[in-house]
């Protein structure tokens, strides 16, 4: 059976399904005050055939909010410019991270920006499982 295997979480809905349903509405209305603005539009209780679509549609957009929310702000990359490694970092281990990283990549350690040196080392880990997701909460 198809049920037994859905497994909702609080981050899927208040991550996702709230905010994509907030997005759909948000649409709504722009939709009716583009087209509709002189009319009232009664705003009628909807039945599982309508309720149902909605729920999932505004689910997926509430994951495309999320991911725009995400492309926006990325606040991780502010602390990585190259004037602030030396706070965070020390230079030798820099060095090394970036060799390592440009020989994994088959790049030259000069041609490895400190977004690509973020981006690969948090990917590595997250896909060794070292550390969680860091979009889960």
């Amino acid at each position: 059976m198809l049920g037994k295997n859905i497994q909702i979480t609080l981050y899927e809905i208040f991550g996702y399904f709230l905010p994509g349903t907030i997005v759909l509405a948000g649409m709504g209305l722009l939709f009716w005050t583009l087209y509709f603005p002189k009319s009232v539009v009664p705003i009628e209780y909807p039945d599982a055939e309508l309720w149902a679509p909605g729920a999932v549609i505004a689910y997926f957009l509430g994951h495309l909010a999320h991911a725009f929310g995400r492309i926006l702000g990325r606040p991780e990359f502010d602390v990585l410019e190259e004037r602030n490694w030396a706070r965070h970092m020390p230079p030798t281990v820099l060095a090394n991270a970036k060799k390592r990283v440009a020989s994994v990549l088959h790049l030259e350690p000069d041609v490895v920006t400190s977004r690509l040196l973020f981006s690969f080392c948090d990917e590595s880990l997250v896909q060794t499982g070292e550390i969680g997701d860091p979009e889960i909460y």
